[in-house]
Parts: structure tokens; sequence; C-alpha cells
């Protein structure tokens, strides 16, 4: 029921936040308006709100209603729409700072910062508006949605992208683990269908997951089967290393769909 209640009203707030510019939400020809009680505009009262469920999201307990309503979106002006506390217990937050395409992870055991996007102005950057979301997150892991919604970077060139990211709070490291984006018939790229996501183990995660996605302008079956694991690298420092079990049952350490990325670290 709470969230029947929640959804319409998140969804006019995230629709007059998207972009922090002022709304014509007006339903009034009078100032102050006849219709309230408070002679304010239908819409203002609407906001006002919206704002503070939001806000009592914000400071809840539960971890999973955060992650499906806030957003955090790249070209907001309000610093509360650029953090939010993925895992309460453990106090982590993530926050975007997207004027330098940094998404930083906070917790007691210290800070994380990766290069998730290009800063802010780049003129050849085909993403210049993008948002976040938590899909999944624990003391120790998150996964992490970044939409690059359909923009028009010239005439007759479109892009849009989807990419999930596993991140792993005690190696330091943010590997992509599912990515597609679109060049040409953006219509057809949609959010993968269950979202992408991890089983910890004893030493790292497993993923599986198969799907169809936009291939070439037309739908194809694509499966990983991966084994995320801790390993000393031979410098002493711990890396989440990725091997592709699709191979045989030791797998391929780094080849295949292992071959996604890894975010570059700026600073711990």
């Amino acid at each position: 029921m709470i969230r029947q209640l929640i959804i319409p009203i998140l969804m006019f707030l995230n629709s007059a936040h998207a972009t922090d510019a002022p709304q014509d939400t007006k339903k009034c020809s009078s100032t102050p308006c006849a219709n309230t009680a408070t002679g304010e505009d239908p819409g203002e009262i609407e906001l006002r709100a919206a704002n503070l469920e939001l806000n009592k999201i914000r400071a809840s307990s539960d971890d999973k209603l955060r992650w499906q309503t806030i957003t955090l979106f790249s070209n907001s002006k309000d610093p509360k729409n650029q953090k939010l506390i993925v895992h309460k217990e453990s106090n982590t937050e993530v926050a975007l700072e997207a004027d330098r395409g940094l998404l930083v992870f906070r917790s007691p055991q210290g800070r994380n910062a990766f290069q998730i996007a290009t800063s802010s102005g780049d003129a050849d950057n085909p993403c210049p508006k993008y948002q976040l979301e938590v899909v999944d997150a624990s003391s120790e892991h998150a996964i992490i949605r970044k939409i690059c919604p359909k923009y028009v970077y010239a005439q007759g060139h479109e892009f849009k992208s989807f990419d999930y990211y596993l991140y792993d709070r005690q190696t330091a490291t943010m590997r992509v683990i599912w990515s597609a984006s679109a060049l040409q018939n953006v219509s057809m790229l949609k959010m993968p269908i269950p979202d992408p996501v991890v089983t910890p183990t004893a030493r790292g995660y497993r993923y599986q997951w198969k799907g169809q996605v936009a291939l070439s302008g037309s739908l194809g079956n694509v499966s990983y089967n991966n084994l995320y694991e801790r390993k000393k690298s031979s410098s002493g420092s711990l890396e989440l290393i990725c091997k592709d079990m699709s191979a045989g049952k030791q797998g391929e350490i780094e080849v295949g769909s292992c071959e996604g990325g890894i975010l570059p670290l700026v600073s711990k």
C-alpha cells in the first residue's frame, strides 16, 4: 500500500527536479490562488508534499525503498539529488560529483572515488546528462545502474546506453558487469530484464545473467556466467579478478565476458 501512495508523488517530484528548473504547475489565474486555503498554487503544494515524503525516505532504515525511489541526476543543482545512503547499517553513502564525473563511496572504512563519466562541459561527450540508480547493495558491495537517455549529438546521430557496475569495498574496485549502447535504432535499446545482480560468495561474487540485448539493429541472446574473486597481486594488494566460467570448470581469467572494463580509481 505504501508504494501505491508514494509512487505517484515521486513521479511528479522526479519530473519537477530532473533539471532543477522551475516547472509550470500553476492551475490558478489569480494571485494568491483562490482555489486553495493557503493561497498557494496547487503545484507548489504538491511539490512541498513530495519533498517531505522524499526526505522521509532518505532518512528511513529501508534500504530497498531508497534504492527504488531515489535517483542521482548528473544535471541536478540540488546537492540532495546527488547523494544517497546505500546501506544504512554500515553507514555507506554514495555521492555523485558530476562536475568531475566522479562517483564516490564513503563508509567508516574509507573513501573510494571512481571516474564514472567525463567531466561536465566536455564538447565530445555523447552522454552529457545521465542518471545513477542503486540496484542492490550491502556493507561490502553495490550494483549501480547508469542510464544515458537518448541524446541527439549531431544531425542524424543519436546515442543511448545502459551500464551496470559492481563495486567491491575490500578491493576498492568498480567493474562493468553489463553494458549496452546504441548509435542507431536507439528505441530498441531497453533496460535488461531482470536487472543484473551478483550473489556474494566467500571470496567474492557469482554473476549469472541471460536475456536479450539489441545487437546491430536486432535483438540477440546474451548470457553471463562469471566469478569475481579477491586475490592478492604481486605487490600484495587485493584485486577483484574475473573468471569467465562459460569456458569450463576452471574458467578463464579476464577474457570473454570478463572484458567489460574496470573504472579508474581516482582516490582512496
